[in-house]
């Protein structure tokens, strides 16, 4: 058997390393101190904790030049890692897997959307009603490829006709069914951690079959920031950090008991976990 967990490790260690020299890059805070760019550098707490959690991943800080990408990179950062740390799951969860970045309506449970899409370009007068909600794009989407009746012995008679599983389904019409969608947030503000909330809760009041699995990630260094979206329950599954681990013993070490705290809350909690955990989690 493949040492999975093992394997898993120096592919985490690989995000890091790449993370830090294609995403992140030193910047001085407002006291002149070195820090990075996922600090909030007019707050000495951010600061701290970034410049901390900073150096205690592998590799070199990247350049400036790259600031206006890093969101971007990011994102990719963090579907490459799933994707390769998801395939080493592959016999606990079969499959033939998509992690195309679509709009939702390409997807099963969401493809009725096509056509109130298609009403919306035909009478724009309607947008004022409706608003634009159904234009989600997931930052990492995870589906489903359907199979084949062949794959399954073919058809004999009338059973099992309308479920996405199988291609062919009559109602289907073979669309792959969306598995996650996954919002990437660099850092996070308030009305960041509301955009991720209203997608949630647009994926939810307008699917037609399973709720997808739909959580966060995020590398934002300061802990009550991460709680203006990882604190309470039903709007996303979870919130998981590009590197936990790290962050904690970054806020052990410079950051305040009440920081500490909420850390362990949201931890212990159930509502904040290590990016890594989320490969196994779309592997349940």
């Amino acid at each position: 058997m493949t040492a999975i967990l093992p394997e898993l490790l120096k592919l985490r260690t690989a995000f890091l390393t790449k993370l830090k020299a294609e995403v992140l890059f030193e910047k001085t805070d407002k006291e002149g101190k070195k820090t990075n760019n996922l600090a909030d550098t007019s707050s000495r707490g951010s600061s701290a904790i970034a410049a901390k959690w900073g150096e205690s991943i592998p590799g070199a800080y990247g350049t400036q030049a790259a600031e206006q990408t890093s969101g971007k990179k990011f994102d990719e950062a963090v579907a490459d890692f799933l994707k390769r740390g998801f395939t080493l799951f592959s016999g606990f969860r079969p499959g033939d897997w998509s992690w195309q970045a679509e709009p939702i309506y390409q997807s099963d449970q969401y493809q009725h959307l096509a056509e109130v899409m298609a009403a919306l370009k035909d009478r724009p007068e309607l947008k004022t009603v409706f608003g634009e909600e159904y234009l989600i794009k997931p930052d990492i989407v995870v589906r489903k490829v359907p199979v084949t009746p062949s794959a399954l012995g073919g058809r004999s008679g009338d059973v099992a006709l309308y479920s996405p599983f199988v291609q062919d389904a009559q109602l289907a019409h073979g669309k792959p069914t969306l598995h996650a969608s996954i919002s990437c947030k660099l850092t996070l503000r308030s009305d960041r951690a509301q955009n991720v909330r209203t997608e949630a809760l647009n994926l939810i009041r307008n699917r037609k079959g399973r709720t997808p699995i739909f959580v966060a990630v995020v590398a934002e260094p300061t802990p009550h920031r991460m709680a203006s979206l990882a604190l309470g329950t039903g709007d996303l599954d979870c919130v998981y950090h590009a590197g936990l681990y790290e962050l904690q013993r970054a806020v052990k070490e410079v950051g305040s008991e009440e920081q500490g705290e909420l850390l362990g809350d949201m931890v212990n909690g159930r509502r904040l976990r290590d990016l890594s955990d989320l490969v196994l989690d779309l592997a349940i």
